[in-house]
């Protein structure tokens, strides 16, 4: 199991041969990669549950934030894989899943130094962007290698799905986050507020 997670840093280091390599054997990765799907969401939960909009609320907003990681990199996983198939890319969905599920690793580096713009010096705050747009770059490529490899496809075939993938996700995604965001808000009406004395 180390060697099939030892893979993750692979898909940093050597993505296209990586992900070839995923697509390949994905009776031996497969298992291992929902294992890393759910570490992941463990992360990403925990980064974004880091700062939570109100204090005492943690467990609820990280229970959330950990659900929604894991319907996030699934319905990410759904959407790369029905497209791809219209398109007439991999139809194996098992492998599909596999090499999404390791693609998802490059999250990880985009979360923290996301969450780095809450620091205080501008100076800061400059720098941690400029680093934002360099990891987001760098995340985006790996994320067209990983489709383009795993269904065949050129880069801009690749780049194709994984932007249509992201407008589907952000059909479901934005109505969720706002009604956690809406829940985080404090509402109190007219009507609940103590009579006058």
């Amino acid at each position: 199991m180390l060697d099939e997670l030892a893979m993750v840093y692979q898909v940093i280091i050597r993505p296209n041969s990586t992900f070839a390599a995923l697509r390949d054997d994905d009776r031996r990765y497969f298992q291992p990669s929902i294992v890393l799907m759910l570490l992941l969401s463990v992360a990403y939960a925990g980064l974004s549950s880091a700062t939570p909009a109100i204090a005492g609320e943690q467990a609820v907003y990280a229970a959330a934030s950990f659900g929604l990681a894991i319907l996030g990199i699934v319905a990410s996983a759904g959407t790369i894989y029905l497209i791809g198939r219209a398109f007439g890319g991999n139809r194996s969905w098992r492998k599909v899943f596999t090499v999404i599920f390791y693609m998802e690793i490059v999250g990880i580096p985009v979360a923290a130094v996301s969450s780095l713009s809450s620091l205080q010096s501008p100076g800061l705050q400059s720098a941690a962007f400029g680093m934002l747009i360099l990891v987001l770059v760098w995340a985006i490529i790996v994320n067209v290698k990983a489709v383009k490899v795993l269904n065949g496809f050129g880069t801009a075939k690749a780049f194709g799905i994984l932007v249509l993938s992201g407008i589907i996700q952000l059909i479901w995604l934005i109505p969720v986050a706002l009604l956690l965001y809406l829940r985080t808000i404090p509402l109190e009406l007219p009507i609940m507020q103590a009579p006058l004395q």
